[in-house]
């Protein structure tokens, strides 16, 4: 019987402290924690999970879906496809994916696929109202246009309607004579807001505080703790921006909404009040209309607007009463023969013809039939 060493107590459970073989360390794993997929918007070129920044599933775009209109269901976030690549299946719009408010893009450049290239925020395009397409950063910046759809960013309005100074006037940064400018909202600078986008120019949303006297008069909005009107704006980079509060499109309130979203729900929606997106376009063609009899006749009250005596009016070249549309003669282009002080009218056919025979034709204006 083997004694007890001394100090050792007589009884009482022996501890023993359990051994762990090293293999069985080895062989139990981490746990594993579940990352979500991050995308990088080309917008703000910060990384974001799946469901605030989307990807083309075709393309490979991939942009925060608060800037560019897209309301996506959770369950089908991995197949959303952006507008350009929809329209390839749905043909809603042209196939040009050429922005109507930029200068015409060289060959070379739109051979490449896909055009716009999918790694650029100009990829983002919108339909417009005649079928056309246009950049959201253009259509966003550019002062007068409107979405029929502001929520969705969807058909773009007034594209007729801007002067004829920003189509005139050359882009400061690519010397072109083509397309739509805006001015700098710091210097007097002009430039297509596309090429402001693509040197680095700052874009963004900036709230000026309304006087209590003037908010009655004045749409105001709230975003992040500031109430006041918000403004577009498109700042050359070289200008101190340091002072100021300027919030970049993908920026979001409390409730996940961008500075964007904000911005063209409360001051990008177009007068739907005012009926159907049609009758809004007829209404823009006939101000059109109206200000070009001004520069034609010096005033509407000189201009002719009716065909006279209830009567259909009919071309004094051809007799064709069916025309789209009929344009006044003066006294000295009428036939001889032809009673003097009756209205003559010549159809569009004649008058093409006549045209293009004719160098340095004044342009004339009508009556639509």
């Amino acid at each position: 019987m083997r004694e007890k060493r001394e100090g050792t107590p007589l009884a009482g459970p022996s501890t023993k402290r359990a051994r762990t073989s090293v293999s069985s360390a080895q062989s139990t794993p981490p746990p594993t924690i579940s990352i979500a997929p991050q995308n990088r918007c080309s917008a703000c070129l910060k990384t974001g999970p799946a469901g605030k920044v989307l990807k083309c599933k075709q393309c490979g775009f991939r942009v925060h879906g608060g800037i560019c209109g897209a309301v996506v269901d959770p369950t089908a976030i991995d197949s959303w496809t952006c507008e350009l690549c929809e329209n390839e299946e749905t043909l809603e719009a042209s196939l040009n994916p050429d922005c109507l408010l930029c200068p015409r893009p060289a060959n070379e450049d739109k051979r490449k696929k896909p055009w716009p290239p999918s790694d650029s925020f100009l990829r983002a395009c919108k339909p417009t109202e005649g079928q056309g397409w246009a950049h959201v950063v253009c259509a966003v910046f550019t002062p007068g246009l409107d979405f029929g759809d502001s929520a969705r960013l969807r058909l773009v309005e007034g594209i007729n309607m801007l002067s004829r100074h920003k189509w005139s006037t050359k882009c400061c940064l690519c010397g072109e004579i083509e397309g739509a400018v805006i001015r700098c909202s710091d210097c007097p600078k002009e430039f297509h807001a596309s090429c402001a986008w693509k040197q680095g120019h700052k874009f963004g949303f900036e709230i000026q505080p309304i006087k209590s006297s003037r908010r009655g008069m004045t749409k105001t909005v709230q975003f992040k703790g500031e109430t006041g009107c918000m403004d577009a704006i498109v700042s050359c980079k070289d200008h101190d921006r340091s002072k100021r509060d300027i919030y970049d499109l993908c920026e979001t309130n409390e409730g996940g909404e961008t500075a964007l979203e904000i911005y063209c729900k409360a001051y990008k929606r177009a007068p739907v009040h005012h009926g159907h997106g049609l009758l809004r376009k007829a209404r823009h063609l006939d101000t059109i209309l109206s200000n070009l009899r001004i520069e034609t006749y010096g005033s509407t009250n000189h201009y002719p607007t009716s065909f006279g005596n209830g009567r259909d009016p009919e071309c004094y070249r051809c007799h064709s009463q069916f025309s789209p549309f009929f344009y006044p003669i003066s006294e000295t282009s009428v036939v001889n023969g032809h009673q003097e002080g009756k209205q003559t009218w010549m159809c569009h056919k004649c008058h093409f013809e006549l045209n293009e025979t004719t160098t340095n034709a004044k342009p004339m204006v009508g009556i639509v039939s």
